[in-house]
């Protein structure tokens, strides 16, 4: 099972994504290929052989990811952008359950962009609001996913997040984090 873990957990993470994101004409998200996707995961990051760093980082992530699904399309299906998001409609519970497997998941030898976007996405999880979010941190993590996972589109969210971290009144954030 270990060799094939790789592909495995790359299925799942994409099960997950195909129903966090829909393609035209599709409602925004489908939720049911969410929560099967997090079944999975969770099923996967339990098993003595299988649970291993990354299969515990997927779990987080995607604990993390669902965790926000009641708040992230309107009643008339529209996305709600994060910013905008009513965090007290977040699943509490399936976010200290994330925050449990990213703790398992630092055991790992190996840094995997898995690690680094569960990483990202327990600071968006769990920061009181969205001005109140460590942009200093997240830019940082994307730096790392930069090293571990480069393309155009993380080294676009990594420049956005730099943006960010240095303030002002488009991107709220804390002043002062330096270059790092």
């Amino acid at each position: 099972m270990t060799s094939r873990l790789p592909a495995l957990l790359d299925t799942i993470y994409l099960l997950f994504t195909g129903g966090y994101t829909a393609g035209e004409g599709e409602p925004l998200m489908a939720p049911e290929l969410c929560a099967e996707a997090l079944r999975l995961a969770l099923l996967l990051s339990e098993h003595p052989r299988a649970g291993t760093g990354e299969a515990q980082a997927l779990a987080a992530l995607l604990c993390f990811q669902h965790a926000r699904a009641g708040a992230r399309v309107s009643g008339d299906g529209e996305l709600i952008l994060l910013a905008d998001q009513d965090r007290a409609r977040w699943d509490g519970a399936l976010i200290a359950r994330g925050l449990d497997h990213l703790q398992k998941a630092m055991t790992a030898d190996v840094l995997t962009a898995i690690h680094v976007e569960a990483g990202i996405a327990s600071l968006h999880a769990t920061a009181v609001s969205f001005e109140a979010t460590d942009w200093c941190a997240v830019a940082r993590y994307y730096a790392m996913l930069e090293e571990v996972k480069p393309s155009a589109v993380v080294r676009l969210n990594g420049h956005r997040h730099r943006l960010r971290r240095g303030g002002g009144e488009r991107w709220p954030g804390r002043h002062g984090c330096g270059r790092r």
